[in-house]
């Protein structure tokens, strides 16, 4: 191991005793960094230290060479970030959809264990459009409307790679109920035997909450 800390200190024009060489190991489901290039590390073979072909190992430069520590890694920091960095999905929000397919084309990255008003920020600032324009839903446009942007992500079973739908309106809040009034009009008489009425949306009402 040594040799190899040797071989890292010269490629990089390093002094060997600033370098840290970090290989990252999965622990009870979490990512756990493993520094190589400490002491008790330097007399041990590659295959004593699980180093194998193909591996990645990451490196560090030691800042504080007076009194060096094995715990204060930048990776393990990374690492931990990169465990709870979600991509989530979603859709172009249109004022009226004539496709009943949706296209989750569009993506942003956000930690887990934010809530999911940064989720929102973040869409917002992708789309250019404010937070008071647009409704987030789980399950599609017939999903039902996320409206606890206080929750995180990791609590509200989000994971990376899980999708919203969005789409143009008022938001409304936990404890609130969107009202949805229609007019009813007498469908052509082609179309009776199917239903006798056309639906017009005219407005909508927000009730409820504080």
């Amino acid at each position: 191991m040594q040799d190899l800390v040797n071989s890292v200190a010269k490629e990089f024009k390093l002094d060997p005793k600033v370098v840290k060489l970090v290989k990252k190991s999965q622990q009870a489901g979490f990512a756990h960094a493993d520094l190589l290039s400490k002491k008790e590390n330097h007399d041990k073979s590659f295959f004593d230290s699980r180093i194998f072909e193909g591996m990645m190992l990451y490196l560090e430069e030691e800042k504080n060479i007076e009194n060096p520590t094995d715990e204060s890694l930048v990776w393990k920091e990374e690492f931990e970030r990169d465990a709870y960095r979600y991509v989530i999905k979603f859709n172009m929000p249109v004022q009226e959809m004539t496709d009943p397919t949706v296209d989750y084309g569009l993506s942003v990255v956000v930690d887990g264990r934010d809530s999911i008003q940064k989720l929102k920020e973040a869409i917002c600032k992708e789309l250019t459009l404010s937070e008071d324009k647009i409704i987030l839903r789980r399950g599609g446009k017939h999903g039902n409307e996320i409206k606890d942007l206080n929750a995180t992500l990791q609590g509200s079973n989000f994971v990376s790679g899980s999708s919203v739908f969005v789409e143009f309106g008022r938001p409304t809040k936990p404890g609130q109920f969107r009202l949805i009034v229609y007019l009813a009009e007498l469908a052509p008489e082609k179309h009776e035997e199917i239903c006798p009425y056309n639906y017009r949306e005219l407005f909508e009402i927000i009730a409820g909450g504080e």
